[in-house]
């Protein structure tokens, strides 16, 4: 398990959670980022379970990072995914947002401006020539 973000050269754990049992730790780089290996602990019962990651972030908090995962029933490791339907494309977990709605609303939005552009137009070429 790698990543990065906490503080450089301070202590990290990693935890599999439901019941907590640590399987690792270690000192974070000089940049705050951790690479730790471990072996998922055989006693897990299938079901949701997480990695949790517990260090120090760069301002001196303290700071949990989760990875979820699964126990299958015949004990495989399964990570969930993120997509609505559970999949991705390449098999891995959507991240970002949904931003589907707010291009409609800004597509609305322009529309709705152009109207206006054009209709205001109109009401000032009409009014030059009432006025000649």
């Amino acid at each position: 398990m790698t990543g990065e973000g906490l503080k450089p050269v301070s202590p990290f754990r990693v935890e599999a959670h439901s019941t907590p049992q640590m399987v690792a730790s270690g000192t974070t780089d000089i940049s705050g980022g951790y690479d730790a290996e471990f072996t998922v602990p055989a006693d897990l019962e299938s079901g949701a379970h997480s990695f949790v990651v517990m260090g120090i972030n760069p301002f001196g908090n303290p700071v949990e990072v989760v990875s979820n995962f699964y126990v299958l029933t015949d004990g495989t490791i399964a990570m969930p995914m993120s997509g609505s339907d559970g999949t991705s494309a390449a098999g891995l977990p959507v991240t970002g947002s949904n931003t589907t709605s707010l291009l409609i609303w800004a597509n609305f939005m322009l529309l709705g401006g152009g109207g206006i552009v054009v209709l205001a137009r109109r009401e000032r070429s009409s009014r030059l020539q009432s006025s000649e």
